[in-house]
């Protein structure tokens, strides 16, 4: 008696190749979903929290911007007067 897919001897479908469709489609819908996810992280508003900090973490003292009445007092102290050239 000849059956449709006689042919066949006792097939496995039980092996990873016959789910590797169904696994794809479904790491498809993650990385969509997970996708969308961050799109959307990175495009909603941000909620900007000021609060009060500490200034002791700076590693760059502050010092105040000479004016230029200190600089001409700086740069005429370094050059040698007209006599010593």
């Amino acid at each position: 008696m000849n059956e449709p897919g006689g042919d066949r001897k006792n097939v496995n479908t039980s092996d990873g190749v016959t789910n590797l469709p169904m696994l794809l489609d479904f790491l498809t819908v993650f990385f969509l979903v997970a996708g969308c996810t961050v799109l959307w992280l990175n495009l909603r508003r941000r909620r900007i929290v000021i609060t009060k900090t500490d200034d002791s973490h700076q590693s760059v003292p502050t010092r105040p911007i000479p004016d230029d009445v200190e600089i001409r007092a700086l740069l005429a102290a370094r050059k040698p007067p007209a006599s010593e050239a």
